[in-house]
């Protein structure tokens, strides 16, 4: 059994041009549905991304210059691991980390 019915608007408030049921259930033309939802995604990407630019908001902002250190933690002379740390914290847990292990380790600040 086929009916066709009015046209139905979209969520993005393009209409349909028919609704075909098919026992008892509507079937849409699921491309062209698809095609909108995309299209519709990237037009409101465009307009944030435009936001964006005009509250400029997109250049980044100037950070502190800060340390880096590399530690590296060995065994007997032997090289276990190497890791990057980006601030004191990070650095802290490092070298206890080495320590727990009975590593030997050097700090060097890049």
């Amino acid at each position: 059994m086929s009916t066709n019915k009015p046209a139905q608007p979209l969520a993005s408030g393009m209409p349909f041009v028919y609704i075909e049921e098919v026992k008892g259930r509507p079937t849409t033309p699921q491309a062209m549905d698809w095609h909108n939802q995309r299209l519709n995604l990237f037009e409101s990407f465009e307009r944030f991304q435009d936001k964006l630019e005009a509250d400029n908001l997109l250049k980044l902002q100037q950070s502190e210059s800060s340390s880096r250190y590399y530690v590296e933690a060995s065994l007997n002379g032997s090289l276990e691991w190497t890791e990057w740390a980006y601030d004191e914290h990070e650095l802290d847990l490092l070298k206890q980390d080495a320590k727990d292990c009975g590593y030997s380790y050097t700090v060097e600040e890049v």
